[in-house]
């Protein structure tokens, strides 16, 4: 399951309650208004687009529903977003992929028995696309399919692709794989040569997402389940070819998981700073005073944060004081006036559902509040200086 979907299934287990002090408009203001602000979500079963203040929902004819999964702006403005076709006649039908670019479809790109993940364009233009293959690890030159090697890996119960990034000419895509025990062990390919990393203190470890730090190094990132059933947020520095777990920065936490990690070259920053996404919370599930059972959670409180190079930015904390309450984010950037922009999901307390949002230098912001019945996530943004093709 992609990482995306993963952060959705959780949030909607959880069934809690939450206060949100989130702004309702229906005209999400622009960062800049030189620049072009994308956010790309699902609601529900229904993946949109949502350019500046526009929002385009992804609608089929064919009985199948698109999941939006990854996406990318080309200087011009055109758009393209990448996803899995799911049938509604149940488990046992091959996966299909689809690739759209400014909303139409691109009909070359849809492949059976494929989920793409995740899209890159090379230095020349050419589109790559990450994803699985019969479920196994694969990338995509244009339409050309190419199997990833997988070493001497042995028994693998499940694949999983987070990312792919290109740059420099470097092709890096981060993955993980769940073995026969159901612990997780990341890999990543860096030009289509498999690395592994093993397990961070032997037990299960999940790569969200990564990002190539200078050349062929990297830093990965997601979540770690340690012995006493905690869940930490950690990085992987390949440079060090070392694990840290991201320390708890709130009282009383006991779950944290890195969603999202991006270098700030993303946004014409020459820095080259590493920014680490963390969201945190803390959650109780209620004990069962016979048989000593933990049920639902019951109490649940925590928000999110930054990490710059390892260090917690102060500006980026966004934690809510009351219990039953949880804002998480995904993916970030930072516009031209220098504002941190976040995507990610907050619970509504009104509506009692999970909510797409974004924030800008903290600044909550409900994508399409009049959606009240409806759950949904915010899973990427980008912000461009958009120059038209002559």
């Amino acid at each position: 399951m992609n990482k995306k979907l993963k952060l959705f299934a959780f949030m909607l287990a959880a069934s809690v309650l939450a206060f949100t002090s989130c702004k309702k408009d229906n005209e999400p203001e622009n960062p800049s208004s030189s620049e072009t602000m994308y956010i790309m979500g699902t609601y529900n079963s229904e993946s949109f687009l949502m350019t500046n203040d526009q929002i385009h929902y992804f609608s089929r004819t064919d009985n199948t529903v698109f999941a939006a999964l990854d996406m990318a702006v080309r200087d011009n403005g055109d758009v393209y977003v990448v996803g899995q076709l799911d049938s509604p006649f149940g488990a046992g039908i091959p996966p299909k992929s689809a690739l759209y670019k400014n909303n139409e479809e691109c009909s070359e790109y849809t492949f059976e028995a494929s989920a793409f993940c995740g899209i890159a364009f090379k230095e020349n233009g050419d589109i790559v696309l990450a994803g699985l293959k019969w479920g196994q690890p694969a990338v995509w030159d244009g339409t050309n399919f190419n199997a990833l090697p997988v070493g001497s890996i042995g028994e693998v119960q499940l694949w999983d692709i987070s990312s792919i990034e290109y740059t420099d000419g470097n092709e890096f895509i981060v993955g993980s794989y769940m073995g026969e025990s159901g612990e997780y062990t990341p890999v990543v390919w860096m030009n289509r040569q498999l690395i592994e990393m093993g397990q961070m203190d032997s037990a299960s470890t999940f790569a969200y997402a990564g990002a190539l730090t200078n050349g062929t190094d990297f830093k990965m990132a997601g979540i770690h389940i340690e012995k006493d059933e905690k869940a930490k947020a950690f990085e992987y520095n390949s440079q060090q070819q070392s694990f840290t777990t991201i320390p708890y920065q709130w009282s009383e936490s006991n779950a944290s998981m890195t969603y999202g990690i991006v270098k700030s070259s993303k946004w014409d920053d020459a820095s080259g700073s590493i920014y680490s996404l963390v969201t945190e919370y803390y959650a109780h599930g209620y004990v069962n005073p016979k048989t000593g059972e933990i049920g639902a959670v019951d109490t649940i409180r925590g928000g999110f944060y930054v990490l710059k190079d390892g260090q917690v930015m102060p500006q980026t904390i966004y934690q809510y004081p009351k219990e039953n309450t949880l804002a998480s984010i995904i993916d970030m950037t930072m516009n031209s006036k220098g504002q941190i922009v976040t995507v990610g999901t907050l619970y509504d307390n009104v509506n009692h559902g999970v909510r797409p949002a974004y924030w800008i230098d903290g600044e909550c912001h409900i994508i399409n509040p009049d959606r009240l019945n409806d759950d949904g996530v915010a899973s990427r943004v980008i912000i461009k200086n958009v120059k038209k093709d002559n």
